[in-house]
Parts: structure tokens; C-alpha cells; sequence
């Protein structure tokens, strides 16, 4: 007689190999996710380079020796203010610095220099960027 022989593997088998399968891909899946998510608390942020510029100029930009933002409207925005209220703190700056009379002249012409039309050209004031307007001040003679 002829013994039989079993080619197949038994079903216990397949079953613990298909088990272990399930049990690594799961694992693996969980690793990656928590990489992932680990990856993603540490990303670096950027900061935008002109409000870290605007950051920089105000903290040099300061003290009585500098023209002050006055309060944000419509008509004058963050960081600008208008004509008018820049020629109301001439006097102030010009005591501060020690200027005569020919310095407060050029004080004046610099902010002449540097007044720009609203932005409509219809609607709004005559408007100085502060930034602009206290380095221009540090150059003058």
C-alpha cells in the first residue's frame, strides 16, 4: 500500500502565520504613526520676515528722539502715520536732539520728502511710514 502524502501546510499554520502578519502590520502602522505625529510637534516655524523686520525697527526705533505711532485708523494704518501728526511731534524731536532751527527745517523737508498719497488717490490723507521716517531721521546731518 501506498502511505499518503501531505503536501498542503495544515490550517493551524496558515492561520498563525496569517495572525502574525495582522499583529506585525499593526505594529509597524502604530510606529509610523507615532513618528509621524512626533515629527509634526517639532516642526520648525518660520517667522514672516517683514513683521520680524517691523519687530527689529521698533525696538531701535524708540524714545523721545523718534517719531511715535499714533493710534491705527483707517486713513493710517500700522506703521504709518499722517503728515499732520508727524509735524506735531517735530518740536518735541528737535528738543530731544538738540536741533536749531536750520534742523528743524530739515526735519520738515524730510517728512515732505517722504509723505505719500493715500492709497485710493481719491479718498484719505497724506500718510508717512514711521519706520522709513525715524531711519531717514538718524541720517540727517
Amino acid at each position: 500500500m501506498k502511505s499518503q502524502v501531505n503536501d498542503h501546510f495544515p490550517i493551524r499554520i496558515l492561520g498563525l502565520y496569517a495572525v502574525v502578519l495582522v499583529v506585525l502590520f499593526l505594529f509597524f502602522s502604530g510606529v509610523a504613526h507615532f513618528l509621524r505625529s512626533h515629527r509634526e510637534g517639532q516642526k520648525l516655524s518660520i517667522p514672516d520676515e517683514k513683521v520680524v523686520a517691523e519687530q527689529l525697527l521698533a525696538g531701535k526705533l524708540t524714545g523721545p528722539r523718534y517719531f511715535k505711532l499714533g493710534e491705527s485708523t483707517v486713513e493710517t494704518p500700522h506703521p504709518y502715520l499722517s503728515s499732520f501728526q508727524a509735524r506735531q511731534q517735530v518740536e518735541g524731536i528737535a528738543k530731544e536732539r538738540g536741533l536749531d532751527a536750520e534742523g528743524i527745517k530739515r526735519v520738515e523737508a524730510l517728512i515732505d520728502k517722504l509723505t505719500e498719497p493715500p492709497p485710493s488717490r481719491a479718498i484719505g490723507t497724506d500718510r508717512l511710514n514711521v519706520w522709513r521716517l525715524n531711519l531717514a531721521l538718524d541720517e540727517l546731518p
